[in-house]
């Protein structure tokens, strides 16, 4: 791409939302010039409202000597960043990009372009036996791009324009390198398949999803290219126009092609380097297509009702967060009133829509995606709506163990502390009050779920939104990560904090480990997600006699009994009716109850050089 500045990307901030949000295969670009530092804060401006949803800087020149320079001027030297001597609020500007009220959901640096050597200089450095040479943590190569990523956070992808010189060891080690530095890569060809082809799968193969998009220019030197000639590997695949050479209009008819004849995702323009471009024009005729493009809070954010102006999740999506939505607020958002044709309704939340512009009066109710609202005759009609979570709302001070269906092991703390922090893990029962939660029905709709024995609140660690986001126990301050959805489904509960659409969960790889973490995970069909709510009667539920604890008081299946240091020599189980069943000659320590009908039961346990203790208990269905 012919290009003469600097582009970057933007690690994906851990977010809270309350208002709108973004589809997430919705995905529009613009590539940068230096017209956004000469420009600015008019150009920050604009690109935060302008509906893309990503940005590339461009373009980083790699000097013979690993200078990282651009428009003559230096970024970084010796490993030090420098650009703040000529460009003192490069910084901010940039890492603004995805902060507070914008489109942005992502910012990459571009390395390369027409007449750019910069692949040329990379491929001596990687190849040098300088003691700075290669890629190690001593090269300049590695302290620089160090440097950069450093300086500017949000970072986290750097765009690869080689036009000349294409080596592909070189490359492979350099986005390797940049992998490990925390910077995916993106690929930009115009010719040349079977290098990108052999670029990307030897990156990948190092590091797994390094090549996470391909962006294929289909103008100028590229404009005889179609698309379907260049999915390589799966990776995702956005096609390209100019905007000096195409119409929003043309642009949308393209999209529209695209989409329907390969497997674009989604579009992206070069260039913006001067204000004759309307930018809101142009992400609207990549939107229109493939959705996205919201202009949200990004410091308030999570996903969980998406609207579409047309049937089948069609044109511009927005969504919106727990909370009523007035005709307002819709209008404010993007969405014409009266136009919603079709809704996307994540799992364990609902919404209530309007034809009244304020939330009142007869509501429908959607508890799931609607492709076709026409169905509920109420497309085209809505001006206002509520979301809520769809919590089971009858659990309100219920005292319970929370049961993992495809372990059987339980919510308990990693150790019986009251400090914040603590992990929380699966482990099998034991009864103890560090695997009993009290759940208190919050008035709008969540849950807090407090653990017995250091009442202290279940929290998402970081607030996280992300896989893998930790659950513990903390300080009650009631965040959004500290409430949570009770969403049954066939006997069974998602737990989903407000503030993500993810669900707790055990890893699948852990899923039958005793002290496996449990984290957030991907809302879906797989049983480590369903979790069983089995009440219990009192703070601390097993009987106590003497040394013997026999618990749950209240049991489905498996009943336990701990005996210390005394040795089991039998039990009998009997009912209300006499009927008497011996157990001895086998573990003891767990009594298999399941085949029994509901009801009220007791065992008689014998320890030796003890009196038999009984001990009464509920056998539920």
């Amino acid at each position: 791409m012919k290009s003469t500045c600097f582009k970057f990307r933007t690690t994906l901030l851990a977010l809270l939302l309350q208002f709108v949000v973004v589809s997430v295969f919705a995905e529009s670009g613009i590539y940068v010039g230096g017209h956004f530092r000469r420009n600015r804060p008019t150009t920050v401006t604009s690109l935060k409202a302008s509906g893309f949803t990503y940005v590339i800087l461009f373009n980083v020149q790699v000097e013979a000597n690993g200078d990282l320079t651009t428009d003559g001027e230096t970024i970084c030297k010796n490993g030090v960043y420098v650009f703040g001597n000529t460009s003192p609020n490069y910084v901010s500007d940039v890492m603004s990009l995805k902060t507070g009220i914008t489109s942005i959901r992502r910012v990459e640096c571009c390395v390369g372009g027409w007449g750019n050597t910069s692949y040329d200089n990379i491929k001596v450095l990687v190849n040098s036996t300088a003691a700075n040479g290669g890629t190690g943590t001593s090269s300049i190569l590695y302290k620089n791009f160090k440097a950069l990523k450093e300086a500017i956070p949000c970072i986290d992808a750097i765009n690869n324009d080689i036009e000349q010189g294409y080596d592909v060891n070189s490359g492979k080690a350099f986005h390797v390198m940049l992998y490990d530095l925390g910077m995916k890569t993106t690929l930009a060809p115009y010719m040349n398949k079977p290098y990108w082809t052999s670029l990307a799968t030897g990156i990948n193969s190092l590091r797994k999803g390094a090549v996470d998009r391909i962006y294929i220019q289909c103008y100028d030197g590229g404009a005889g290219n179609n698309p379907s000639d260049w999915n390589i590997n799966g990776i995702t695949l956005h096609a390209g126009l100019t905007n000096y050479g195409s119409t929003a209009a043309a642009a949308t008819a393209q999209m529209t092609t695209w989409k329907n004849n390969s497997t674009v995702s989604g579009g992206f323009f070069w260039v913006y380097n001067d204000e004759s471009t309307n930018l809101k024009n142009y992400a609207a005729a990549v939107n229109k297509v493939f959705g996205g493009g919201e202009v949200i809070n990004m410091d308030k954010m999570v996903p969980q009702v998406t609207a579409f102006p047309g049937a089948n999740y069609q044109d511009t999506a927005v969504t919106f967060a727990i909370g009523k939505q007035i005709k307002a607020a819709l209008l404010f958002h993007g969405l014409t009133d009266k136009t919603i044709s079709s809704i996307k309704v994540s799992t364990g939340f609902k919404v209530d829509l309007y034809k009244s512009s304020d939330c009142t009066g007869e509501a429908i109710s959607i508890t799931e995606s609607t492709p076709d609202l026409t169905s509920l005759s109420i497309d085209n009609s809505i001006s206002s709506m509520e979301v809520k979570p769809n919590s089971d709302l009858t659990l309100n001070q219920k005292l319970v163990y929370v049961k993992n269906r495809k372990s059987g092991m339980y919510l308990t703390l990693a150790s019986e502390s009251l400090n914040a922090g603590i992990a929380i893990q699966q482990k099998a029962f034991s009864g103890k009050t560090s695997q009993q939660f009290q759940l208190s029905l919050l008035t709008d709709g969540g849950y807090r779920i407090v653990n017995q024995f250091s009442k202290k609140t279940l929290t998402i660690r970081d607030a996280s939104t992300e896989n893998g986001g930790k659950l513990e126990q903390g300080t009650y301050t009631l965040l959004s990560n500290q409430k949570f959805v009770l969403y049954k489904n066939e006997g069974f509960y998602k737990v989903i904090p407000f503030n993500s659409i993810k669900c707790i969960t055990v890893d699948g790889a852990q899923i039958n480990t005793p002290d496996a973490e449990v984290v957030l995970g991907e809302a879906n069909s797989n049983t480590e997600t369903d979790w069983e709510i089995v009440s219990t009667t009192s703070a601390i539920d097993p009987n106590q006699i003497s040394d013997i604890e026999v618990y749950p008081s209240q049991v489905s299946d498996i009943i336990y009994i701990n005996s210390g240091d005394k040795t089991i020599e039998r039990v009998e189980l009997f009912d209300m009716k006499g009927m008497n069943k011996q157990f001895s000659h086998q573990n003891l320590q767990k009594i298999d109850v399941s085949s029994l009908q509901a009801g009220m039961y007791y065992l008689k346990v014998y320890a030796h050089a003890m009196e038999p203790k009984i001990f009464k208990f509920i056998k539920t269905e």
